[in-house]
């Protein structure tokens, strides 16, 4: 008898690791493909897909003055917030595709670390091009966890597969496994957290890994 799993993707975390191997931004098929090797995996062979949840924060669309040049920003005008909708999107029509939707809080403007520790240590001066924005994304740990919780009480799957390096969703994979249901983990990167590890039940590395 088959088994079936649902796939929740962390979609930050995907992004990242697919331009780190492949020096590219994801297509919305990359995701679709990546899915589709999880399944024909040996470790999930005789598991059918229910559907795959994807979560990730619309781009930011505010304004926000730069505190270096003076000039105020409208996010919504730039080249990466049109990229980034139109690969919403294409996603959001893909067969057996859940987006959910979380905030990007915008928090101010960072420094980077290696030239903070210049400036602390040598009196570095910083520059324009030392400071960044530090934008925060807010309710996906709480959306995936609703998620895992509505899966797993109401007993749609018989497993759930985790895209994700993030231990902020170990309270739901241990919730999951208490309600009798099989946590996978598949990470993109060599190697993760030993919380993660603890609380899956089996971990799944493809080759290569995203």
């Amino acid at each position: 008898m088959n088994h079936s799993v649902a796939i929740l993707i962390d979609g930050g975390y995907f992004k990242k690791n697919f331009h780190l191997h492949h020096r590219k931004s994801p297509q919305p098929d990359d995701v679709i493909d990546h899915c589709d090797r999880l399944m024909k995996s040996k470790k999930l062979a005789k598991s059918e897909l229910f559907r795959i949840f994807y979560y990730d924060c619309l781009p930011y669309d505010g304004e926000c003055r730069h505190p270096f040049t003076g000039v105020t920003v409208d996010y919504s005008k730039t080249d990466q917030y049109k990229s980034n909708m139109e690969f919403f999107d294409k996603l959001k029509v893909k067969e057996n595709i859940a987006f959910r939707q979380g905030t990007l809080q915008l928090n101010g403007w960072k420094i980077n670390e290696a030239r903070l520790s210049r400036v602390l240590k040598e009196g570095y001066r910083i520059t324009e091009a030392d400071i960044k924005e530090d934008f925060k994304q807010k309710t996906m740990d709480v959306k995936v966890g609703l998620d895992i919780a509505w899966l797993s009480s109401k007993h749609l799957v018989d497993e759930v597969l985790l895209v994700t390096g993030d231990t902020d969703f170990v309270p739901a994979m241990k919730f999951a496994r208490r309600e009798g249901v099989r946590v996978y983990l598949n990470i993109l990167s060599g190697d993760c957290s030993v919380l993660l590890k603890e609380h899956a039940d089996l971990l799944v590395k493809l080759d290569p890994l995203v």
